[in-house]
């Protein structure tokens, strides 16, 4: 139930929900890109959150599309904020050290 709002979720379910997928990010990248997609791609602070958290070592090739697919919705905000950007070009950095 948690999952289906991100931007209402306590940070300490978070911080449960992260805690509980351990390994398998691609539960949590699901997660955002849900959330990503219902909220016209508006980064707010859950969705920071999770995404600051994230390390991109449970890059399993069968995921990998889950991976490239959040990056691609992140490279269609348009005008991010000064923040969102740097926080975008940090996830692209960890996904590039990751998946190539």
């Amino acid at each position: 139930n948690y999952l289906t709002d991100v931007s209402s979720c306590p940070r300490t379910y978070l911080d449960v929900i992260i805690e509980m997928t351990g390994k398998e990010e691609d539960i949590l990248i699901q997660l955002l890109l849900n959330h990503l997609t219902s909220s016209n791609c508006v980064i707010d602070d859950n969705t920071r959150y999770i995404l600051e958290r994230l390390t991109f070592k449970s890059c399993q090739a069968s995921h990998k599309y889950l991976y490239r697919q959040l990056i691609e919705t992140l490279e269609m905000i348009e005008n991010p904020s000064k923040e969102d950007f740097k926080l975008i070009v940090t996830v692209l950095k960890h996904s590039n050290d990751a998946l190539f």
